[in-house]
């Protein structure tokens, strides 16, 4: 059995909470948290007493028995915690993003290699029947050899103006995007080369710096990756999980609402069954984690498969910076400074 402390037990916090109890293999050992309402709540609900709540990583990780740690703290903090970890030779499964600063992403990357445990990131969406479903049709090639891949992402997403991403920079692209691009990966199973980007700011929008974001991306295998979305749209919205549009050779495969079909121009579409999991979502992640770490090898979304993922996020704001088209290096510094 994994033995298992959390660290952040607010927000998605509490949606880890209440995941951890339905995998029979995790035991939660700690908890940590800087507000003592949330960690007496946290108590209440995990009937984890006074000796297991904290307020700092380091006196959780000396007076509790643990194997991993989970990381739900916000984006700024998620250095100190994983690199923490690591160094007390805990695997860590953390939250995205990887981080809010690509080269403290890159020594993420190197420390977990240093320390060799597992640092996976809970890139969720990836791990729901439909999106399982959809690399597989992908990868069976039913309308031939994949070509361009277009998606939309359209949400009224007003958080409120006291919430961290109405005043963050480029709230889109630096929190809600890494969703999106590590689909995009996945969906093809390429990674970029190259990107040009836009962002924009509608009138009337919430949000104190640009929330909306047109990039094209140059895949490894010569796709194009077209990225269009805004987080203040007013109109039609898109799915969470964006709507997408897999042109073909020989037609095209769609994907809205967890809906999968496959277009061929004079045919009916045909729309393609999914076959439920096991486990999804959140669940799917901590079964992939639990899985990587008992086996001993890397698992999916890895710290160092899935600074690919976070290379989109920062090389779009360098090329939204530069106005320019700029080539990917997951080992080049300063990148990105989101100033």
């Amino acid at each position: 059995m994994l033995k298992l402390i959390q660290v952040g037990i607010s927000g998605m916090g509490n949606a880890w909470l209440d995941t951890i109890p339905k995998c029979p293999e995790v035991k939660l050992t700690g908890i940590v948290d800087i507000n003592e309402k949330f960690l007496s709540a946290a108590g209440e609900k995990t009937g984890l007493g006074p000796a297991a709540q904290f307020k700092s990583l380091p006196e959780a990780l000396k007076k509790t028995e643990c194997d991993a740690v989970l990381n739900v703290t916000p984006p700024a903090f998620h250095k100190e915690i994983c690199i923490t970890s690591a160094k007390a030779g805990k695997h860590v499964l953390t939250e995205k993003p990887l981080s809010d600063k690509w080269d403290d992403a890159l020594e993420m990357v190197s420390a977990a290699r240093a320390c060799r445990i597992k640092m996976m990131v809970s890139q969720n969406y990836r791990f729901s029947s439909a999106a399982r479903m959809l690399r597989k049709v992908l990868t069976d090639k039913p309308a031939g050899e994949l070509e361009n891949v277009y998606m939309t992402f359209h949400k009224a997403a007003d958080f409120g103006p006291d919430n961290f991403r109405t005043k963050m920079k480029y709230p889109l692209l630096l929190d809600m995007s890494i969703h999106h691009f590590d689909l995009a990966r996945y969906f093809t199973g390429q990674n970029p080369m190259t990107v040009y980007a836009r962002s924009f700011r509608p009138e009337g929008t919430v949000y104190h710096c640009d929330p909306g974001l047109i990039a094209v991306f140059e895949l490894s295998n010569k796709t194009l990756f077209t990225y269009q979305g805004c987080w203040s749209d007013h109109g039609r919205q898109d799915a969470w999980s964006g709507t997408w549009r897999f042109q073909c050779c020989g037609g095209s495969v769609h994907f809205e609402n967890d809906i999968i079909t496959v277009a061929k121009h004079g045919q009916p579409e045909q729309k393609i069954d999914v076959v439920p999991l096991e486990h999804e979502g959140l669940g799917g992640t901590l079964n992939e984690f639990i899985n990587a770490v008992k086996k001993n090898r890397e698992p999916e979304c890895s710290a160092q498969d899935n600074i690919n993922s976070v290379a989109m996020q920062f090389f779009a704001l360098e090329s939204i910076k530069k106005d320019k088209r700029v080539m990917f290096s997951t080992t080049k510094k300063g990148v990105g400074k989101n100033e």
